[in-house]
């Protein structure tokens, strides 16, 4: 193993023990926190772009208490529709929260985003909110998002977005965060790396004045 390689591993490591450190931390009290209300509220933007996709099944990466599980839940309910709904998220106690709230009908894992423990093209949607700025390696998450979606299929993404100079400013910083978080990416950064990967249709669309949305779609066969 080269010293490169020792060295992302380690970075990716540290991340990881973050993450799970601070969200484990938040999560008996996240829901009804400032940031737990911030989250709902664009969470909430998500299932508009559900509404005129034809899916079946749906995964929630970086799912934490479960709560877009829980809207996707209750909205399909009163139409009588019988979605398939899963999340993996890095927190034990999130995961415990999101349990107690969905019951054994959801599949609930715990997990890392770029090993997502599914067969391919398992799902018809992707959602991934709040969440892509903490993980180290996006390019290899965004393999594995692709690999489990059916052809066809709908990846959502939202997350923080910050005009250049901000964004820059935020980045010289990230990495001292004990709290996971990595980077925060451009419009066009997350459109290259979407493409790179072989999405299509891909569409951006600026939220609020500090998040955006991307959706895009893996081709069909």
């Amino acid at each position: 193993m080269s010293a490169k390689t020792a060295e992302i591993k380690t970075d990716k490591e540290a991340v990881h023990n973050q993450n799970i450190e601070a969200f484990n931390k938040w999560a008996a009290s996240y829901d009804g926190s400032f940031l737990g209300k911030l989250a709902l509220g664009v969470q909430k933007r998500i299932l508009p772009y559900l509404k005129d996709a034809d899916f079946d099944s749906l995964l929630d990466i970086a799912c934490g208490t479960g709560v877009l599980l829980k809207e996707v839940e209750d909205r399909f309910a009163k139409t009588n529709q019988t979605i398939k709904l899963a999340g993996i998220d890095l927190s034990p106690r999130m995961l415990d929260i999101a349990k107690r709230t969905l019951g054994e009908e959801v599949d609930l894992r715990e997990g890392e985003a770029d090993g997502l423990p599914w067969q391919a093209k398992s799902f018809d949607v992707v959602t991934c909110t709040n969440a892509f700025h903490h993980f180290p390696e996006p390019a290899a998450v965004l393999s594995e998002v692709k690999r489990v979606l059916t052809p066809g299929g709908l990846f959502i993404i939202e997350d923080i977005w910050l005009p250049p100079f901000f964004r820059q400013i935020a980045n010289l910083f990230l990495p001292l965060s004990p709290e996971g978080d990595v980077r925060i990416y451009s419009r066009g950064e997350l459109v290259s790396m979407l493409s790179i990967t072989g999405f299509m249709d891909i569409k951006w669309q600026r939220l609020f004045i500090y998040g955006g949305i991307t959706t895009a779609t893996r081709p069909r066969e």
